[in-house]
């Protein structure tokens, strides 16, 4: 399990082409292109590939001394920013609602996967009405007073119906949205009435203080399953991850652990990404790598991108019981050809191979 790795995505800008006549289709996402640029010899590519790799393999051997590990394993993903939260958790709001979602009523019990340095997305969720908020994360990184300093912002943002901070704050964050206006449909002035009451903001803040379980479950370090999740079997609205379950080593079980705490009706919502987060020079390189050499470039870190593409977690989801709703993907050409990926991905499909990201939200049947 992970945290956000939003700030370690690549950085090739692109930009959005929706069809106004889906409801809840897929969006076309087209590179953005620098005009007159020359691309590099195939000499010039190639070395510079195998510097990029060279210098992987060295950080990721580097991590195995303890003071670098320490730095690596300190660096923040983004969830101790209380704007990228309130983004985060209003883009996967939206398009649950797009997706036919939270049409008579919001979520009332959430789970987040790798909340990571604060409960930012949970808080947000809290502050549109929800009552209980379950977190897990591999490591306990969330703290106290983290936590106190983002729900005060986030009071302030819900309060002046802020807009969603768009690509031009957060030029990574996914989902894209077509329309970062604030969803004044969705979070409406009764509803916010409601759930910004001064009453029970000071009743979450207190609760939040001492972590009351009545309100807020803490599960960290989490290896998945056990006594802390076994109690939510049939009790939670919806599970949200943003960028978290490319680090799943088991995606079968673990999709099929979310199901069972789904209430039937209940669904899921994942920010998926399938990029090779820096550990390589093309977006989808890290499929070429053989299985001993992703070891060496990943070294002695604590999160390991698994590699599943994204038909692996389609099946994985369907394999748990659930029905796929929304599949909001993000498709990149590929930077790789076929023949230099991995024997452990040479059967990669075109689709699996130019799918970049996707928004994933799937029900569970009543």
């Amino acid at each position: 399990m992970g945290l956000t790795m939003a700030r370690e995505l690549t950085r090739e800008k692109e930009r959005i082409d929706l069809n106004p006549r889906e409801a809840v289709g897929p969006p076309r996402i087209i590179p953005t292109h620098r005009e007159g640029r020359v691309a590099p010899p195939r000499v010039l590519r190639s070395l510079h590939r195998r510097a990029l790799m060279f210098v992987c393999a060295a950080k990721g051997v580097a991590t195995h001394l303890p003071p670098v590990g320490a730095i690596v394993q300190r660096r923040s993903r983004g969830s101790d920013d209380a704007r990228y939260c309130y983004s985060v958790w209003l883009r996967h709001l939206v398009v649950a609602h797009r997706s036919g979602f939270c049409r008579k009523s919001l979520p009332s019990t959430i789970a987040e996967l790798g909340p990571g340095d604060s409960f930012g997305v949970g808080l947000a969720a809290l502050l549109c009405g929800a009552e209980r908020y379950h977190a897990f994360d591999c490591v306990a990184s969330a703290s106290a007073e983290r936590n106190l300093a983002i729900f005060d912002r986030l009071v302030e943002l819900f309060e002046a119906r802020a807009n969603i901070p768009g690509p031009d704050e957060f030029p990574l964050i996914k989902p894209l949205l077509e329309n970062y206006a604030f969803p004044h449909d969705l979070l409406t002035p009764e509803r916010l009435a409601q759930s910004l009451a001064p009453a029970r903001v000071a009743r979450l803040r207190r609760a939040l203080e001492t972590l009351d379980e009545s309100v807020f479950t803490y599960c960290a370090p989490w290896p998945g399953g056990g006594a802390a999740s076994s109690g939510l079997a049939g009790a939670v609205d919806m599970i949200v991850s943003q960028a978290v379950m490319l680090y799943a080593d088991d995606l079968v079980g673990l999709y099929a652990e979310q199901a069972a705490w789904l209430k039937p009706g209940g669904f899921m919502s994942h920010q998926l990404e399938f990029t090779a987060l820096n550990f390589a020079a093309e977006w989808n390189g890290h499929w070429t790598y053989s299985d001993a050499l992703w070891r060496l470039v990943t070294g002695n870190r604590s999160y390991v991108p698994n590699r599943a593409p994204h038909s692996a977690h389609v099946e994985a989801i369907e394999a748990a019981g659930l029905h796929l709703v929304t599949d909001w993907k993000v498709m990149r050409p590929s930077a790789v050809k076929r023949a230099h990926l991995a024997p452990r991905f040479s059967a990669l499909s075109r689709a699996d191979l130019t799918t970049s990201a996707t928004c994933i939200q799937a029900v569970k049947p009543p």
